[in-house]
């Protein structure tokens, strides 16, 4: 060993914690901690509640019905307004509620014989396949003078 002095050398005389005080600095903190997690997941709790009372009374509020139903709407279903609405249309009967008429997707017949009616007394335009013919069978110089003819052409 060296005589001379080294800065490490005191690293030795410090007298290291021993494993109880260690244990019990460590399970402290764990308390600590936990105590905190209690408190978050309460606040956590209490926010979803809250929001969850919000979702059903403006669908309530939406629906026109007596916010007092809210206390049946079962806890376990999904708290987006589509779900709790659907659970109040289902339940409508027992509450006395008055559900809107659900709307007919097929077709308008009012619109279809309107629509039937005014093509029925619309005129056809005569020659429009003897124009088709025209084009179809027309070189690129009768084309361009179709075009210039009917007043289309570009740069005129």
């Amino acid at each position: 060993m060296s005589n001379t002095y080294q800065e490490w050398d005191d690293e030795e005389d410090v007298t290291p914690m021993n494993e109880s005080e260690l244990l019990k600095q460590l399970r402290k903190e764990l308390k600590v901690k936990n105590k905190q997690m209690s408190e978050m997941e309460s606040k956590l709790s209490d926010f979803e509640k809250s929001q969850r009372e919000n979702v059903i009374k403006s669908v309530l509020e939406s629906k026109g019905v007596n916010p007092k139903i809210a206390k049946f709407i079962p806890s376990d279903i999904d708290t987006s307004p589509e779900v709790i609405g659907t659970w109040i249309d289902e339940n409508a009967d027992v509450f006395g509620v008055a559900v809107p008429a659900q709307e007919n997707k097929g077709p308008n017949l009012g619109a279809l014989r309107s629509i039937d009616a005014i093509t029925a007394n619309a005129q056809t335009l005569t020659g429009t396949q003897d124009v088709l013919s025209q084009i179809q069978n027309a070189s690129e110089e009768e084309l361009l003078n179709m075009i210039h003819a009917a007043g289309g052409g570009y740069g005129s």
